[in-house]
This record gives C-alpha cells, sequence and structure tokens, in this order.
C-alpha cells in the first residue's frame, strides 16, 4: 500500500511540474502602463505545443496579407530599391480580442519608416484573443521583418 501511494504521489508532483513548465510567465508586470488590457490577466507569450492548450491570438488577416499592405502602403521604401534593414513590432492584445498597443520593440533606422510600419499594424484592431487552457488572456506578439532591396519580408 505504501508503495501505491508513493508512486500517486510521484505522479500527482510529475503533473503539478509539468502543468507549471507549460504555463508562460506574464511577460509584462505593470499593467495600469497599457490601457485596454483585462484586468483580471497578466500579458503573456504565448507559446503553443502540442498538449498544453494555448492558443495564440490571431489576426483575422493572414501574415500574406500583412506582408502585401506593409509592402503597398510603406512609402518610405518606393524611392529606395537598394534600402536594407530589421525591426519588430510589438502587439498587445487583449482578452477580448482588441489590440490595445503598437510598439517598436526592436527600431529601424529611421524613425519615419517606423511610423508607416506602424500605422499598417494599427489597422489590424480586431483579432481572435490568446487562449491558455481555453480561457481568453491578454497576449503579446513580436512581428520580425526585415527588408532587402527595398521590399519588406516578415
Amino acid at each position: 500500500m505504501k508503495s501505491a501511494k508513493i508512486i500517486g504521489t510521484s505522479l500527482i508532483i510529475g503533473l503539478m511540474i509539468s502543468i507549471a513548465a507549460t504555463t508562460p510567465k506574464p511577460v509584462i508586470k505593470n499593467k495600469k502602463a497599457i490601457e485596454g488590457i483585462c484586468k483580471n490577466s497578466p500579458v503573456f507569450d504565448i507559446k503553443p505545443t502540442d498538449n498544453n492548450g494555448h492558443v495564440k491570438a490571431k489576426a483575422f488577416k493572414t501574415d500574406d496579407a500583412i506582408l502585401k499592405q506593409l509592402n503597398r502602403k510603406v512609402g518610405f521604401l518606393k524611392d529606395k530599391p537598394n534600402y536594407q534593414d530589421k525591426g519588430t513590432v510589438e502587439l498587445i492584445i487583449n482578452c477580448r480580442g482588441k489590440l490595445s498597443k503598437c510598439s517598436m520593440s526592436n527600431k529601424t533606422q529611421d524613425e519615419g519608416l517606423d511610423i508607416q510600419i506602424l500605422s499598417v499594424f494599427r489597422q489590424l484592431k480586431n483579432w481572435s484573443p490568446a487562449t491558455m487552457r481555453a480561457r481568453p488572456v491578454n497576449s503579446r506578439i513580436l512581428y520580425n521583418f526585415s527588408i532587402k532591396n527595398g521590399e519588406i519580408t516578415l
């Protein structure tokens, strides 16, 4: 009987460790600084795997559609066919699927270019929210992009 209790306890401890390992830690602690996020939930980086029950926030536009819009609307690159650069856009999506924050977490070499890129991402106002075990949560999404020969790629 003792060995059954030990095995059962080990199984429970193992399960608790497994759950803890798949639960992401909040990435943004100061929630007051971000207007529009759900108050009962911190902001998470969601990394879905097969069995962790996490789903990333998803834009209602595909990445290809976002990319086409970037290359069409970013006028900075029209006259610079040899321009090369890179950057990262950070988006905070609240638990209701609304864009709460859009900023450059890794800026390009030109502030005007950053402004034009952000204006495209700010149009992505509605998302399906991220979930953890079927519960909607605030989440952060990073879009890394590079510019080669005057064209943006994600």
